[in-house]
């Protein structure tokens, strides 16, 4: 085998491709680091304990890209990127070698709840409880979206009650899980209690509630929650947000 420097082409070629994959996961354009793993596969270069981490934090970068996209396009690609998360995931546990860091976790976490798989996100959990004395807010949460959008309400909801202290995000994961199964009234008293709290709800927030209220038939706080929307929190309304006021308004 070809030698460079007295290593190997092979190990030139993963030590470039784990720097590049770093750097860019570091610098916050995941769109980049994964383009240079999918270059690393193509190559035929085996990935090593320095890799994995580096590249699901790009998948936890992604995540939180997602939130603020349009929800409607390029719904196959990321079907797509949480499956290539879950499987490195499960590569690097497969491996024994690795300890993923709460920051990957949270990308983990995102994909089980966006593909609906609740074994792999309590297995998660049951990690970080051996793992970490404690857990940050962010993860905490990542934990009650996976719990809620997989369908165990009651235990997302348990963690949420659980949890000392909340932020914006917190409210609005439970506010829109509650409303997605039909708990409308609950849906309702987490979002008061949030506005209580002083936190400002964001779009996704509002059509958490507003689906809460289509379900309870609240036409009239509906409409109040649907201007100070636009009025108070200079919310300009999406197709989602019109769709709940038709249900509501019918």
């Amino acid at each position: 085998m070809q030698r460079v420097g007295g290593l190997t082409a092979e190990t030139t070629w993963l030590f470039q491709f784990n720097t590049m994959i770093r750097g860019y996961a570091k610098n916050c354009d995941p769109n980049a680091s994964i383009l240079m793993y999918v270059e690393m596969q193509e190559r035929e270069v085996e990935p090593n304990n320095f890799t994995y981490p580096s590249l699901l934090k790009a998948y936890s970068h992604l995540s939180s890209l997602r939130r603020n996209a349009n929800p409607w396009e390029c719904c196959e690609v990321w079907v797509g990127l949480w499956s290539d998360c879950l499987e490195i995931f499960r590569d690097m546990c497969r491996d024994g070698k690795f300890r993923a860091d709460e920051s990957i976790v949270v990308g983990v976490l995102s994909s089980c709840a966006n593909k609906g798989d609740l074994n792999l996100g309590r297995c998660t959990h049951g990690s970080l409880l051996r793992t970490f004395n404690g857990l940050n807010i962010v993860v905490e949460t990542s934990l009650i979206d996976m719990y809620v959008k997989c369908g165990s309400l009651n235990k997302g909801k348990s963690l949420f009650e659980e949890m000392a202290v909340k932020n914006k995000l917190t409210y609005s994961v439970m506010v829109s899980g509650l409303a997605n199964h039909g708990r409308a009234e609950e849906a309702i008293t987490v979002f008061s209690d949030m506005l209580e709290e002083g936190f400002e709800p964001d779009d996704i927030t509002y059509v958490g509630v507003l689906r809460a209220c289509s379900y309870a038939g609240l036409v009239n706080k509906g409409h109040q929650y649907f201007d100070m929307m636009r009025l108070e929190h200079r919310i300009e309304p999406t197709v989602q947000h019109y769709g709940c006021m038709i249900i509501i308004s019918k």
